[in-house]
């Protein structure tokens, strides 16, 4: 199931009315999303998804006890600081 999410403007709603309207096939939201960007009234377009045939678990997962990930920082040899230039 894909739904389809847009603004589009409304006196009533003070602006922006939101909008979405949901889609069985990936190729008829496509076209939705298409046709309603070619709009210039229409703003934020954009597109969700639910694939019932998802594998694994919903969300984020554990990762194992073999996986050893870092963040380094590495700096250029004679690469000048931020505050080099500005004396204390």
């Amino acid at each position: 199931m894909y739904c389809v999410f847009w603004m589009y403007p409304d006196e009533k709603w003070g602006g922006l009315r939101p909008c979405c309207q949901l889609e069985p096939e990936l190729m008829a939201a496509v076209k939705l999303c298409e046709t309603l960007r070619s709009d210039p009234e229409v703003r934020f377009v954009t597109m969700t998804m639910e694939d019932p045939n998802n594998v694994g678990k919903m969300g984020v997962a554990d990762v194992g006890p073999d996986y050893n990930w870092t963040k380094r920082r590495v700096i250029a040899t004679g690469r000048k600081k931020a505050n080099d230039d500005n004396p204390s």
